[in-house]
């Protein structure tokens, strides 16, 4: 299938330039870049609970996501069985 192929080397091919584009002007963003007044910031500790917590949900939130898109339970309608 060309198609997929295609698709891969333009994402791929848009994530090197936006890389780059970063890199490159990262000089005259850096001060809005680093501008956050509370340093870093993590889930967990926003949400005020363990570590562990916070990526359990995240891998059960990908697992399901991705088991649901697999499955494309969400976007196929139910067919009728005629007997």
């Amino acid at each position: 299938m060309a198609t997929g192929k295609i698709d891969a080397v333009v994402c791929f091919v848009g994530l090197f330039i936006g890389t780059w584009v970063f890199m490159l002007s990262f000089g005259w963003i850096e001060a809005i870049y680093n501008q956050n007044q509370l340093g870093s910031e993590k889930l967990h500790e926003l949400w005020s609970v363990e570590f562990g917590t916070v990526t359990a949900a995240l891998v059960i939130a990908a697992v399901l996501v991705f088991y649901l898109l697999e499955n494309r339970f969400l976007f196929t309608a139910k067919k009728k069985i005629k007997p």
